[in-house]
């Protein structure tokens, strides 16, 4: 009796101690941004918090509970969980009770809803990982997408999705699109700064989630920044890396004041004097978001932008291989007898120069002919409106203005012994050669005897103001449906010129081949030349979005509409007058006498070389759907038609005159993908098949020996692919994550270019075939892993690896011309572009966070290229030599920037 009494007693101690655990993790659904501090019940009055990971753990005796996780400004979320002697994972996602600006105009995806493939960038990561690259580089570890430094100056990245460039990728900030509204293009050094002030960042795949009248075609890349909803922070950063590269940051962020106030403010200054040689930059970056809520009403004015000063290569000089590496060059079958290596760093456009022509032997200085500055500050006012539970109202114009060029050199300028630009020559002939005297005619005698330059640097700028304005509604009449719809508007005005920036010596240039022409009026430095061209953009369109969520279903259809006029006017191109016997025309610098009436550009009565409005209709129609298979599996579909209005750029030529054949882009896109999440492990795995006719491509080819320019219309290409993502949290102190894109992209149809002569008829016809040629520019197969490994509190080490294969020179169709157009039939049709080495790098990240004296300091390290990889990152083919070998020795490239090392230090009040 004894030992059944003691056998009882000891099942029972087991019965009271049986014990479980139950782990998860907190995050802001929109943002995927960690909640600190949120609120996790068992039962009444018992729990706990969240930590400043947004993680948990509550140890429990077995048995049924419903755990509700609710944090401030968020919605409560609740989950019935069993233990029995286990650990059980969570994972919450909190979506806002209140209106929100980053939900209201950035079209977030979120995970297991909306059906589009997509990835988050948490701004943990981006402090962690992005050293001082620019912000593009830390998405070469998400799948699908490939960014390169190309020249390697600051601001000078790039980046593509699924094959397509950063002309077809749209850059949302805030919600208010980047990419230039004339050629699509977005110049990174105008927001170096958003870094430090930014709550993530999501890139979605494909077509995507925007609702915008005129979407992308690879992908969209969403940057938010900190808002009144964020916490109350004051924080200042130094960093310190190689080659002097210094920046000294603050940032601060109100969170929400009393009266419903809320203001974010962050400026930086950098100044590098860059890897590659001579490449120094000074960028000072600012920002001011002032917040008000107003009863039902929240009011947002933003400001930004980044006043820099940039030194860059000059991109007009193609380097073929063994500049950067001879090495690398005979191990690709080119020849290097004879020729001279430069190393990675070189940079032609710079050298020594004495400025001074009366005394050759005055000091040297350093001499760049290719520096960038630039100024584009966005301004945005929005307007947000709560009616009532179910309707809400969105309103936003915003602003942009863009003001700077960059220099370059007029004409070729021979290289020295030293591989660089050879500028005390053109100094010293400038200065001293009979030759370049002005002989002086009529009223420009006044300047007879004055130096006219052979050579000189001119300075192009790309200014523009550009105005946008996106209004939406959102009603949702019941638990299952959201119904949106608004407007996207936008007006553009942009001047392309090129002023006489440093006539290196001399006193004027005359711009005709034949300077003692009496026709030809000097030119000085500061006044316009050879171009002045004016263009007018303007977007109209509509969209409609409805949602559909019941159960483990979740659905959308998105409709748009869009209308896009272009206009242009080339000011430099000679303007007429018709007068009752004669018609004159009268060049930008010219002047006339006719009749004893005294005629200039400024007449009012002469009319602008202009072209006529040119105007083109797209639309879209997306669809997709989401099943939650359980909780923790979920597949989607999504579908797309796009039909778009080619840019600007491809419908007019510089001489007002349409583009020949102009069609529009005609894109159809599939999607599939499937989910797996717990608190512990995630997996992303999707597939891709999109088909993109009449893509537009610039060509050059010669006819009569003549050189053309034109583009190559009805081009088309396939791009299909798989891609995965995961991350495994081993342990609470590891975690291991990778990626995997395996692409698959390749022309797909034949194209024709035609030449225009003077009068805007067709005078010949070229057709290209690149059937079966793999599309070049980004790597179609890269593979990336990393651990982050926690040794102890707040201390990490996180190494990184990237691996890029099958990336093939960029190429241009004209080396793939059918000259047998009976037979359809040419040299090199089907001849693939050159595929570049595979290259891998090796990133290097730790930190070390501690508090002192209630102060959080944030110690980190991160190490670019640790290994000091050599690999090639751009080329494009047929450049030098035979070109129309289709091999390394005719390519012309950029290298992989060597080791680079960047520390920095953060205080947090």
């Amino acid at each position: 009796m004894k030992h059944i009494l003691t056998l009882l007693l000891l099942v029972c101690t087991f019965d009271i101690f049986a014990q479980g655990n139950i782990k998860g993790k907190v995050v802001d659904q929109t943002s995927g941004e960690t909640i600190i501090g949120a609120s996790v019940i068992y039962a009444p009055g018992k729990g706990t918090t969240t930590d400043i990971d947004g993680n948990f753990t509550l140890p429990l005796p077995n048995g049924e509970y419903t755990i509700a996780v609710s944090a401030t400004g968020f919605k409560t979320i609740s989950k019935q969980v069993k233990l029995n002697n286990n650990t059980v994972e969570l994972s919450f996602s909190l979506p806002s009770n209140t209106l929100r600006e980053v939900e209201v105009v950035s079209d977030i995806a979120i995970a297991r809803e909306t059906p589009v493939a997509f990835s988050n960038i948490d701004p943990k990561k981006i402090q962690e990982q992005l050293g001082s690259q620019d912000l593009p580089m830390i998405l070469n570890t998400t799948p699908g997408v490939y960014a390169t430094q190309q020249g390697g100056g600051d601001g000078d990245a790039r980046v593509s999705i699924r094959g397509f460039n950063s002309q077809n990728v749209q850059v949302l900030i805030d919600g208010i699109p980047m990419n230039d509204m004339f050629n699509g293009r977005v110049f990174w050094s105008n927001w170096f700064g958003l870094d430090n002030l930014t709550s993530g960042v999501q890139v979605q795949r494909g077509l995507g989630a925007s609702k915008l009248s005129i979407p992308a075609i690879g992908g969209t890349m969403n940057i938010l920044t900190a808002g009144i909803d964020s916490k109350k922070q004051l924080s200042i950063r130094q960093e310190i890396g190689n080659n002097f590269n210094a920046r000294t940051g603050i940032t601060y962020n109100s969170g929400k004041l009393k009266k419903g106030w809320g203001f974010s403010a962050a400026g930086s200054f950098r100044r590098n004097d860059g890897y590659v040689d001579q490449l120094t930059s000074r960028m000072f970056f600012y920002y001011v978001k002032v917040e008000k809520y107003v009863g039902k009403h929240l009011f947002s004015f933003s400001a930004f932008g980044g006043p820099q000063t940039t030194g860059q290569r000059d991109f007009t000089v193609d380097q073929p291989i063994y500049t950067y590496s001879k090495r690398m060059a005979a191990s690709l079958g080119v020849d290097t007898v004879g020729k001279t290596e430069y190393g990675r760093r070189y940079n032609p456009s710079w050298n020594y120069v004495t400025r001074n022509r009366d005394n050759p032997n005055a000091e040297r200085e350093v001499f760049n002919s290719s520096i960038n500055q630039f100024h584009k500050p966005v301004l945005s006012l929005k307007h947000f409106v709560n009616v009532n539970s179910k309707f809400y109202i969105s309103n936003i114009i915003y602003a942009s203005y863009g003001m700077g060029g960059g220099t370059g050199p007029n004409n070729t300028i021979p290289i020295d012994s030293t591989g660089r630009q050879n500028f005390q020559a053109i100094y010293t002939s400038n200065a001293t050669s009979e030759f370049n005297i002005y002989p002086g005619f009529g009223p420009d005698s006044l300047y007879k005897g004055q130096r006219r330059a052979a050579n000189f640097i001119r300075k192009n700028y790309n200014e523009h103001q550009w105005y946008g304005a996106l209004s939406q509604f959102k009603y949702e009449p019941n638990t299952h449906w959201d119904i949106s719809a608004g407007i996207d508007l936008r007006t553009y005005n942009g001047q392309v010129f090129s002023r006489v920036h440093d006539l290196m010596g001399a006193d004027l240039w005359v711009s005709s081949a034949d300077q003692n022409a009496p026709t030809n009026s000097p030119v000085f430095e500061g006044d316009r030349m050879r171009q002045f061209i004016e263009r007018k953009v303007r977007w109209t369109g509509a969209f409609a979005l409805a949602e559909y969520k019941a159960g483990n279903w979740s659905a959308f259809l998105n409709v748009s509409s869009s209308a896009s006029y272009y206009k242009q006017y080339n000011h430099f191109a000679k303007k007429e007058l018709v007068l009752a016997d004669t018609t004159l025309q009268i060049g930008y610098n010219d002047t006339i006498t006719y009749n004893g009436t005294f005629y200039d550009r400024n007449t009012p009565e002469l009319r602008v070389n202009q072209s006529d409005w040119q105007t083109l209709i797209g639309y879209t129609v997306k669809a997709g759907v989401n099943y939650n298979l359980t909780e923790k599996m979920n597949v989607f579909m999504n579908i797309g038609n796009l039909n778009r209005a080619p840019l600007m750029q491809f419908v007019l030529r510089n001489d007002n005159k349409k583009f020949q054949g102009v069609k529009n882009e005609v894109i159809r896109s599939v999607e599939l993908g499937y989910g797996y999440r717990t608190a512990n492990f995630s997996v992303n795995f999707n597939g891709y098949y999109t088909n993109w006719k009449n893509r537009p491509t610039s060509v050059s080819f010669t006819v009569n020996g003549e050189p053309i320019s034109s583009n190559a219309q009805g081009m088309g290409a396939l791009h299909k692919g798989l891609e995965l993502d995961f991350i495994y949290k081993i342990h609470k102190k590891l975690s291991f994550e990778g990626a995997i894109s395996y692409g698959d992209w390749k022309w797909n149809s034949t194209a024709t270019a035609f030449a225009i002569d003077d009068a805007g008829n067709v005078s010949d016809t070229v057709k290209f075939d690149p059937r079966g040629v793999r599309v070049g520019d980004a790597a179609q197969r890269t593979y990336s892993t990393s651990f982050r490994y926690e040794p102890f509190k707040r201390f990490y080490f996180k190494p990184q690896f990237t691996w890029f294969t099958y990336n093939f020179a960029n190429f241009s169709p004209d080396g793939l011309q059918i000259t047998d157009l009976k037979n359809d039939l040419g040299p090199n049709i089907g001849r693939q572009s050159w595929r570049m080495p595979d290259y891998g790098t090796l990133d290097l990240n730790l930190g070390y966070g501690f508090v002192f004296n209630k102060v959080k300091l944030d110690a980190r390290l991160t190490v670019i290229n640790a290994l000091d990889a050599f690999g090639i990152t751009d080329a494009q083919s047929n450049q030098f030599g035979t070109t129309s070998a289709f091999n390394a020795a005719s390519s012309s490239v950029n290298f992989l920037m060597g080791r680079r090392w960047l520390g920095s230090l953060t205080a947090t009040f």
